[in-house]
């Protein structure tokens, strides 16, 4: 009984990081949702991409590439902390929804970048960032979880302007 729900749990995983992958960020997403709502609570929408992640495999190689997407990953993990879930979505991109206040919420997404790139690290890596804030005043709740694949291409729609702004940097919006 065990191993069948370990496969379950861990089909909701990425193998490489151990965050969710899209099937498991869907159902977490939900339910922070309704959570969030039902507190009142502002809901952020954060698309990360590292910047020039092909460079990082074409120059270092498979493995530390690997490297570079999991240490990535736990440094956001470890600053986003308990605030909501996280998953990776693709090669080298994460998707992060997290609740609480706007004003710490926003403190959080304005320090991502400081927090995942490090110039000391073997291989120094930038991220470009997308953020969505829904705040508990928007118009946006009443339209239900449709509001969340709304958020989500938003934030991803200001990831890739932060990545055509050069990267290392945010592009948020309100909705």
């Amino acid at each position: 009984m065990h191993s069948r729900s370990g496969r379950a749990q861990y089909s909701d995983r990425d193998p490489l990081t151990g965050l969710f992958n899209r099937r498991g960020l869907e159902g977490a997403v939900g339910d922070l949702f309704e959570s969030a709502r039902d507190d009142s609570s502002s809901l952020a929408f954060i698309v990360v991409d590292i910047d020039k992640f092909k460079t990082v495999n074409d120059l270092h190689g498979h493995a530390e590439g690997d490297h570079v997407i999991r240490r990535t990953a736990n440094r956001l993990s470890t600053h986003l902390g308990e605030r909501g879930v996280i998953a990776r979505t693709g090669g080298e991109e994460y998707l992060a929804v997290i609740s609480g206040d706007t004003v710490s919420t926003t403190l959080l997404i304005e320090g991502i970048n400081a927090a995942l790139s490090d110039c000391s690290d073997a291989i120094p890596t930038t991220v470009s960032v997308g953020a969505v804030m829904m705040t508990a005043e928007s118009k946006a709740w009443s339209g239900g979880t449709s509001a969340i694949l709304a958020a989500t291409n938003v934030a991803d729609s200001m990831m890739y302007q932060a990545k055509a702004a050069g990267g290392n940097t945010i592009r948020s919006a309100q909705i």
